[in-house]
């Protein structure tokens, strides 16, 4: 009986565990489409890309979520301090610039540098989400003050997103989708985006169809892809901790009747064809 209660454990383990497997499957990115990014405070990415001697460095940290007011409306945004430095073999240099993008997004809200002030309104995509080698066609309009003069430009833009595809930089390897803008042409963008990462993990600039300058990402610290993980190993330990109560419930189960009613009984003796339970034995005919 222990070896059939031992295999009927394992059965009900193995079952579990499929279901389980089943389950992470289903809560882990759909890899036919990059989802949006999910942005915290301090989440950051670094690139880098050289031009000749000269190396470039870009620092992008998430502050706060806060709120921006253009004419098309109100829009939650993530504030992102950008650094950018240049280093030569013989001088180092860093200036600072402030970001805000859309909220759920990768929608550039907002730019300042030193001597500049640039805002999209509506915010001007990056990229459309979910991306599944779908296509877009916006308009927004860019207000730009330098150094005092505003310029104003209604810009439609367009983008499409390409099959995605593994990509191999310094913080390591990922799929990603390539997305293209502007969506035709010889000059255009390839910007690879992980919803692993929540950013692109590399850009590539081509000029009349020949790649003339590559942006790879350097390392990065994510928070929601972190939690993602958590998540994950935590649903693996709860499932392993019901695989084992299971089994050890089917093992400890004792059968539902005293061990003596399940034995064997002797059966009782069997009273002779010639006499009758009801009557004393009868002597022979004539006595």
């Amino acid at each position: 009986m222990t070896s059939r209660r031992l295999r009927k454990a394992i059965v009900l383990a193995v079952g579990l565990l499929f279901v389980l497997v089943a389950a992470l499957g289903a809560a882990g990115p759909a890899r036919a489409a990059q989802n949006a990014p999910s942005w915290s405070t301090g989440d950051q990415w670094v690139w880098t890309y050289s031009s000749g001697g000269t190396t470039y460095t870009i620092i992008d940290t998430v502050q706060e979520q806060t709120s921006l007011t253009l004419t098309s409306g109100t829009f939650s945004v993530w504030h992102v301090n950008e650094s950018l430095t240049t280093t030569t073999s013989t001088s180092s240099a860093t200036t600072w610039n402030a970001l805000w993008f859309q909220v759920g997004t990768l929608a550039e809200a907002k730019a300042t540098t030193p001597n500049t002030v640039t805002t999209w309104d509506p915010p001007m995509a990056l990229a459309v989400f979910p991306l599944n080698q779908n296509s877009w066609s916006l308009q927004t309009t860019r207000v730009r003050t330098i150094f005092g003069f505003t310029n104003t430009a209604t810009i439609t833009y367009t983008g499409t997103a390409l099959a995605e595809t593994s990509v191999t930089v310094t913080a390591g390897t990922f799929t990603a989708a390539p997305v293209q803008t502007p969506a035709s042409g010889t000059n255009y963008v390839l910007s690879y985006y992980s919803d692993a990462v929540g950013n692109f993990v590399e850009i590539v600039n081509y000029q009349n169809g020949a790649a003339t300058q590559t942006v790879v990402l350097a390392s990065y610290k994510y928070q929601s892809a972190a939690y993602g993980l958590f998540f994950i190993v935590l649903g693996a330990v709860l499932g392993a901790l019901v695989i084992a109560a299971v089994v050890l419930y089917v093992l400890r189960r004792r059968p539902r009747y005293p061990t003596q009613y399940a034995q064997a009984q002797p059966m009782p003796p069997q009273v002779p064809p010639y006499q009758s339970p009801q009557q004393p034995p009868q002597g022979p005919p004539g006595m």
